[in-house]
This record gives structure tokens, C-alpha cells and sequence, in this order.
């Protein structure tokens, strides 16, 4: 996969497994494809590879990852730039999950020509809940091209029509007046947080106007029609980030890229930097937990459900963390569970589980499995875990996994033979026949990684 440009890490299934979403392309070898995670034990790593867009030859890609038609199950969005194609030269589209085939996707044509979406590139993507109805929407920004109807530079807010197939309608903004560029493509070129404390999604953007270094914080009115606030610092191929950089429970804002901003620096100081921004507002209470976790066991699936807070926001999202029997942590929880840290987060992400308030585990043993779910904010601050009951999986109870795709069931390997007959796996134990998903041949010094018949 050497032609990937970009990756994100979802559970694609449901089942707690990570899978990786890749994009990209080596001369006219496609690697948009999906490395679908077969893992059976701890001992070693185990994909099948399945393609998710054969058509499309894309570079400098964003993926970002939702579930943009609250039906339980990840999505994602992805904005690029496409070699290959005389008639177009960006793209922007999100796949939608198939829960009946749960890991296999469709792209929605959100993104072609005279559609809603205007394809961009070089610029950002993010998705937030901008007017917190519990759906989420997508901030684009970027270079469009004449054949998607919108050729100039500029960033727009497409908010969620709620419907069973994603659609999305363009909101009028102070945003969307301005026009920044940002020369990146990278997802955190644009900051999407809470910043002020109100408990809606904020945007900062920090490229250029009209050729001078400057950035804007757009506040949210609640319902996704952002308004100035203040400049922060420009700079172009930049990473915004939001730690919480003295301690203070607050976030504060850190930006880094190529910068001639005279506002924030001195003559000296311009270039490639790093420059902070102390957030002086005041500090945000926690979010408060779920309440009333229960669970029912359908289809193959165990469907955990809560209560929101009082509290809560639509537009908060929420994590679940599930153990095996012997307290082992089964799905990956980006928060600290337990003792004095429980809830904390160690980066700054919306919740797994979305905006719902019940999540669908599809396990793959049988066993007795703990599970706890908490609250997290827009400003990505998660609460302490509430913990549910316990229940129990049985072997009947277990669906059939998804098989992989494959193109023959006679096929054995997609790209030549075994050389010299050796097989290993992705930890380099030597294998005594080809198993299902990667696996590693080596000539000497080589090594290719191929895919295997089911």
C-alpha cells in the first residue's frame, strides 16, 4: 500500500475491531481500499483488503469518519484531488455504510456535477453537528473546479437533511462570506471545537485573504450559521489543535504551519512556526454521565442503550467501552476508564457511539462482557463512565462474520505467486500455509503483501 496518501481508523462493523480506511494511488495501482481486520487473538494482526472505489485515481485526500444517517454504523467523507480524468480534477463524495451487509459501503454521488456538495480540495474537512438537531454535518473548504458548479475558493457549511440517504443543504454565514485559503490537506487544517463554552460546535480558520497571513473564529448561534469573533493567527499547511496546554481545564489553541502574520509575530519570527493562544474564557464544567444502561440481545448483536443526561446537548456524542470476562479491553475507548482519570479523553474526538443513544455490538466469541458508556461535549471533554450490566453471548448468538470481497473464489493471490514458498504474517512468524487477509512473502531482502482467497 505504498501508493496511500491518507488513512483513518474506524470499527467499520461493529464488531470492536479497527479497521483502516486508505486512499490513494501508485501510477495506476488503486489503494482506495479498505484493510478490513480479521483478528481472531493478541497474538498477530489479520486484514482481509477490499476495494471501496475502483473509479477514482485520488491524491491529497481527507477521510473523515460519521455516521451521517444515524443508523448505527460509520460512514465516512472523503475530499481530494483526482489524477487521471480531463473532466475533473477534485472530489468530494461520502460512502454510506450498508447495515445489512455492515462493512460494505456505496458511494452516494453527493459530489458530482450540479449535485449539493461543490468538490474541493487543498483546503479542509470536517464533521461536526453544527446546528445540534443529533446529525451531523460537514464543513468543506477549499479550490472547487468550474464542472462542480463553483470554481472559487471557499468554505461552506452543508447541513444534515436527516434523511435515511445523506443529503445536505448549504447554509447562508458569515463563514461562507469570507474566503480563506488554507494550501493544505490535512483534516485538522481547520479547527472545528466548542471554544466559547455554550456547548456548540465552533470553526477557526487560519490560511490566507486576499494574500495576507490572518485567521477568523466563527461562533456558533446554535443553529450552524457561524459569526465572526476574532482574528487568530494565518499560516498555510497548518495543523490546528486544541491541548490543554496550561493545565487550566480550559482549551487552548495551537497552531502550526508557514506564517507571515504580522498581527502575531515579528519580522523575525516568520516561517515555519508554532503559535499558541491561551483560551482566557471561563473554565467548562463536565459533562454529566448517562443514566438507566440497559441491553438486548438481537440478530446476532447486543444493542447497549442509555439515557442522555439532562444535561446533554442533541448534538454531544457518546463512547462505550466493552471487557472480556478476565477485564481485557475488547474495543478501542480513547478515555481513560476507571480510578481517578475514568472519563478523561486522550484526544480530542466525537465519541464512537455518535450522537444515538444505543450502540449495536456484534461480538465474535462467546463470553460474559462488561460495558460502560459516557458523555462527550462538543468541546471534546468526555464524563465519567457509567457502567451497565453484564450479559452473555452464546455461540448461537453470534452472527456470521462478513466474508471478504473478493473477485474469484479460485483466486489464491491477487499479484503473483508465493516466493520461495515462505509465508509470514504482519509480526514476521513464519507461517506453515497462506492465511486468510495479509500476509507477508519474502524473497531475501522483499517483501509484498498480498491478498488470499477465503
Amino acid at each position: 500500500m505504498r501508493g496511500a496518501c491518507n488513512a483513518e481508523v474506524i470499527d467499520i462493523d461493529n464488531d470492536g475491531r479497527l479497521d483502516i480506511i486508505l486512499a490513494g494511488h501508485q501510477g495506476e495501482k488503486n489503494c482506495n481500499v479498505i484493510l478490513h481486520n480479521q483478528t481472531t487473538d493478541g497474538s498477530s494482526l489479520c486484514f482481509s483488503v477490499e476495494p471501496y472505489e475502483p473509479d477514482f485515481l485520488l491524491r491529497e485526500a481527507i477521510i473523515q469518519p460519521a455516521d451521517f444517517n444515524n443508523d448505527g454504523f460509520q460512514d465516512f467523507a472523503i475530499s481530494a484531488l483526482v489524477d487521471g480524468k480531463e473532466d475533473q480534477l477534485r472530489f468530494t463524495d461520502i460512502y454510506l455504510n450498508n447495515p445489512d451487509e455492515r462493512g460494505r459501503f456505496t458511494r452516494l454521488g453527493l459530489g458530482e456535477k450540479g449535485a449539493d456538495l461543490k468538490r474541493k480540495s487543498g483546503g479542509a474537512l470536517q464533521v461536526a453537528d453544527f446546528n445540534d438537531d443529533g446529525w451531523d454535518d460537514i464543513m468543506l473548504a477549499g479550490v472547487g473546479e468550474a464542472s462542480s458548479g463553483e470554481s472559487s475558493t471557499r468554505q461552506r457549511i452543508y447541513i444534515n437533511q436527516q434523511t435515511a440517504i445523506p443529503s445536505f443543504s448549504a447554509i447562508s454565514c458569515e463563514f461562507q462570506t469570507d474566503t480563506y485559503t488554507l494550501s493544505s490537506a490535512a483534516s485538522n487544517s481547520a479547527g472545528v471545537i466548542d471554544w466559547n463554552g455554550d456547548g456548540c460546535y465552533d470553526v477557526m480558520l487560519g490560511g490566507t485573504k486576499s494574500n495576507v497571513y490572518g485567521g477568523m473564529l466563527y461562533l456558533n448561534d446554535g443553529n450552524g450559521r457561524l459569526r465572526r469573533s476574532t482574528a487568530i493567527p494565518g499560516a498555510t499547511g497548518a495543523c490546528i489543535i486544541f491541548p490543554d496546554y496550561n493545565g487550566d481545564g480550559r482549551k487552548d489553541l495551537l497552531i502550526n504551519g508557514l506564517s507571515k502574520d504580522n498581527n502575531y509575530l515579528t519580522a523575525e519570527q516568520q516561517g515555519r512556526n508554532a503559535i499558541l493562544c491561551s483560551n482566557l474564557l471561563p473554565v467548562p464544567s463536565r459533562p454529566d454521565a448517562p443514566a438507566a444502561p440497559t441491553f438486548a440481545k438481537r440478530d446476532g448483536g447486543v444493542t447497549l442503550s442509555w439515557q442522555a443526561p439532562e444535561t446533554a446537548h442533541p448534538g454531544f456524542t457518546y463512547e462505550v467501552y466493552i471487557k472480556d470476562e478476565e477485564g481485557n479491553l475488547l474495543n478501542s475507548t480513547p478515555s481513560h476508564i476507571g480510578d481517578t482519570n475514568d472519563g478523561i479523553r486522550k484526544v480530542n474526538r466525537a465519541g464512537r457511539a455518535g450522537h444515538l443513544t444505543h450502540w449495536t455490538f456484534f461480538p465474535t466469541k462467546p463470553g460474559t462482557y462488561s460495558w460502560g458508556v459516557q458523555t462527550i461535549d462538543a468541546a471534546f471533554t468526555g464524563s465519567l463512565f457509567t457502567e451497565g450490566p453484564q450479559f452473555t453471548v452464546t455461540e448461537e448468538d453470534i452472527s456470521d462474520a462478513i466474508n471478504p470481497i473478493l473477485t474469484s473464489p479460485e483466486e489464491e493471490i491477487v499479484n503473483g505467486k508465493w516466493l520461495n514458498g515462505k509465508c509470514y504474517d504482519l509480526s514476521g512468524q513464519r507461517l506453515p500455509k497462506p492465511r486468510k487477509g495479509i500476509n507477508i512473502t519474502a524473497d531475501g531482502q522483499e517483501a509484498r503483501k498480498v491478498l488470499l482467497s477465503r
